[in-house]
């Protein structure tokens, strides 16, 4: 199970299709994000009316997993890219264990358009209604531009 889910989630399904803006903005260097932010509790009410309508238990906002979301929306703002490399590693540094997925998006303006992506992309979705999970932590940063990078982290 641990393998099928590594290769799911590092191989991901990528979203280009616009997402949100966040509530918590920090300083950025001249090459790194200009604004980030963890919106972990604005993506609950969504992700967990999902979750409820089909059946599932709500998922708990995790300030590590959150953490985790926020470093690696900041490191693909700075990278100009979404990229799953280095899920595996990323998450035993931030002390998450597995199983855990990784949503990722891009150019979604606020945290409403980023959760209904990955609502209707198979990939995501899937991670969102997998019942192994119970906490999440959700983050963007955005990059020289103005374009969003979404990161999503699920586990246990």
């Amino acid at each position: 199970m641990i393998g099928r889910r590594a290769l799911l989630t590092g191989a991901g399904v990528l979203l280009v299709a616009p997402v949100i803006a966040g509530c918590t903005t920090r300083s950025a260097t001249v090459d790194g994000p200009i604004e980030s932010g963890i919106v972990t509790g604005e993506a609950l009410a969504p992700v967990n009316t999902l979750r409820v309508n089909n059946g599932l238990q709500p998922l708990l906002a995790d300030d590590v997993l959150s953490r985790a979301a926020l470093d690696h929306a900041e490191a693909m703002a700075v990278q100009g890219r979404v990229t799953h490399a280095g899920f595996r590693g990323r998450m035993r540094a931030a002390g998450v264990n597995f199983p855990a997925a990784e949503n990722l998006a891009f150019g979604q303006p606020d945290t409403e358009s980023a959760v209904y992506g990955w609502s209707q992309s198979a990939g995501h979705r899937r991670n969102l209604l997998d019942d192994e999970f119970g906490r999440v932590g959700v983050a963007y940063a955005s990059a020289a531009g103005g374009r969003r990078y979404w990161a999503m982290v699920l586990s246990p």
